[in-house]
């Protein structure tokens, strides 16, 4: 079978992740991981997503799509601001790409984030000629409800089509895009590393406040966006005007310019400690080799708004021989007996200047701490050990050549 893989704006985000670890199954179909533009050629904002693109013209693409047995959509909308419509109401131009395909397809849906703005476009996808009536998930009771939602909203009245839905918890993992270099054992340190862009439910907040009572270096890598002021100055003002940690580099900018405020728009690289431990926030990465893979011990904090299944990050901190510490409810719909929990589903904080530090709270403070500082008192070769075990479980079951299986059975049975 002849499968495309689409993607209608390449960028840094977990739809896109999705398809090009989907892309990597090694299995006997053909599986192209395909992507358009006006001219037929790679874009320069493109150069961050690594994959193996096949780049077509605008204007080919049915007629590309067409040649395929099966089409993969990435996500049943594209957020990327650059695909959206100049005209307001007007719907984005892959959905005209697709309402002409004859080729059967299918899409990803991620969760139930999907805002009511893209309702129109949601119902539209769904009604073309050639959607298969298959839609993919890792979280369907999410996924579940959004979808039902289009057709129970008290304000459309149209044919529900009969949906079938292909359920699986583990998302596709690519184990040869883990590149990064691993140092030997007598080389790692029994410290906490954290990935993941910055953002307030990825937790680099969260793990600034476990910081205080840790017995250990963190270190943080994540890229993160402009903002006025962007989220890793507001990090920064967290941890040195509210959390009582004491400067140890000051911030410094991503971008290079004279405003004299640059370095709390385009945020990179600061640090803080107490205590004789630092916690080091690198904020630029954007591959593997700028990261040092030396800790040992990987946190993840995300809210439980992305709960139900391990994120990429997670995947590629398991990769790269580290053991995975999670929220209970990060693996609420998936099996695992190897993996660390701990009682998290939320933490939130409101920073403003000369305030009371505010917000929400939802976890066992203690009991975390416990448990990630029992981690780090472990001999490293105990902690590799757990790894592998960690490792050989995870990536039997996020085996992209055994999701891509799932959803070619689907389709033929139809």
């Amino acid at each position: 079978m002849k499968i495309a893989i689409v993607e209608w704006w390449p960028r840094l985000c977990g739809a896109v992740n999705w398809a090009i670890h989907l892309s990597g199954a090694e299995t006997h179909h053909q599986v192209d991981l395909l992507t358009f533009s006006k001219s037929g050629k790679k874009l320069k904002p493109w150069d961050k997503v690594v994959a193996n693109w096949q780049v077509h013209k605008i204007q080919d693409a049915v007629a590309v799509l067409n040649t395929y047995d099966l089409i993969i959509l990435s996500d049943i909308v594209c957020r990327a601001p650059e695909t959206r419509s100049k005209v307001e109401g007007e719907l984005p131009w892959y959905y005209h790409v697709m309402s002409k395909v004859t080729t059967p397809w299918t899409t990803m849906i991620h969760d139930g984030s999907y805002a009511g703005k893209e309702s129109a476009l949601m119902r539209a996808m769904l009604a073309t000629r050639s959607f298969n009536r298959h839609l993919i998930t890792t979280r369907f009771p999410e996924a579940k409800a959004r979808i039902d939602k289009l057709y129970n909203d008290g304000k459309n009245e149209m044919y529900e089509p009969p949906v079938t839905w292909l359920v699986d918890p583990y998302l596709p993992y690519n184990r040869k895009k883990a590149v990064g270099k691993v140092p030997p054992l007598e080389e790692r340190t029994n410290e906490i590393i954290h990935i993941g862009r910055s953002s307030t439910n990825k937790g680099q907040d969260v793990l600034l406040d476990l910081f205080r009572d840790l017995n250990s270096n963190v270190h943080s890598w994540g890229y993160s966006a402009y903002g006025k002021p962007s989220h890793a100055w507001l990090l920064w003002e967290l941890a040195t005007q509210h959390l009582g940690l004491v400067e140890h580099r000051f911030p410094v900018r991503s971008k290079i310019g004279k405003h004299p405020q640059m370095h709390k728009f385009y945020t990179r690289d600061w640090a803080v400690f107490r205590d004789g431990f630092v916690y080091d926030f690198h904020g630029g990465y954007l591959d593997f080799d700028d990261i040092d893979w030396s800790p040992m011990i990987n946190v993840a904090l995300t809210n439980d708004g992305w709960k139900g299944t391990l994120e990429y990050a997670t995947l590629d901190a398991i990769a790269h021989g580290c053991v995975a510490v999670v929220p209970e409810q990060q693996i609420e719909y998936a099996e695992y007996i190897t993996l660390v929990t701990i009682p998290y589903r939320r933490c939130s904080y409101k920073v403003k200047p000369d305030t009371p530090l505010g917000g929400t709270r939802d976890w066992d403070r203690e009991k975390i701490i416990e448990i990630i500082n029992n981690l780090i008192a472990h001999p490293k070769e105990e902690l590799q050990a757990l790894a592998e075990l960690q490792h050989a479980e995870v990536f039997s079951k996020h085996d992209p050549a055994r999701i891509l299986n799932l959803i070619v059975e689907a389709h033929r049975v139809q």
